[in-house]
């Protein structure tokens, strides 16, 4: 959780966040930046959330895995569309204090799909349980999280080369803001 070793100095990061929710494209009020990677076995997934307020901005009060109260508190998520095809997405979530949440998409875009919607993290079916590996740590000025997520937990389509779809995004609680 803490982002301190040599990739997260070496590889740039996704910097350009817009927001969802209030005020659709408008820029994100609070800085963000996200990484994508992946090994032979995991995709990696961090994020590095500022916060003009510090950690005492931060909303997390949920320490239960998958409860739905995780859309409550500032949250870091990450999708993955592995069929490419809009229809269903396996969703990984993390607060702050490294609360785990994930659940499988279906259905779509609009308010119910992976897209995003008016929560701060999909609804989706939550009785889907996976493994992976995360953390989230609080720093001085907001928090970090990451997770790595093993192939293995996903279906995907059996092909030499593969193209998926993804997408990234942040909850930022207080400000009742998604980016």
């Amino acid at each position: 959780g803490p982002l301190d070793e040599a990739v997260y100095r070496d590889v740039s990061p996704l910097t350009y966040f817009v927001q969802q929710k209030p005020d659709e494209g408008a820029p994100a009020t609070e800085e963000t930046e996200a990484w994508v990677m992946f090994d032979s076995t995991h995709i990696y997934v961090a994020g590095r959330m500022w916060d003009q307020a510090g950690p005492s901005g931060l909303v997390a009060n949920e320490m239960r895995r998958d409860t739905s109260q995780l859309r409550e508190n500032d949250v870091f998520w990450g999708a993955f569309d592995t069929f490419l095809d809009q229809q269903r997405a396996f969703v990984f979530s993390l607060n702050g204090y490294g609360v785990q949440g994930d659940s499988l998409m279906s259905g779509g875009g609009g308010s119910g799909g992976y897209r995003g919607g008016s929560s701060s993290v999909p609804r989706g079916d939550s009785s889907w349980d996976v493994l992976f590996d995360s953390g989230g740590v609080l720093v001085e000025d907001g928090w970090t999280a990451e997770l790595a997520i093993p192939f293995k937990s996903l279906r995907y389509p059996s092909s030499e080369t593969h193209r998926w779809g993804f997408q990234v995004a942040r909850s930022i609680r207080g400000k009742d803001e998604v980016v």
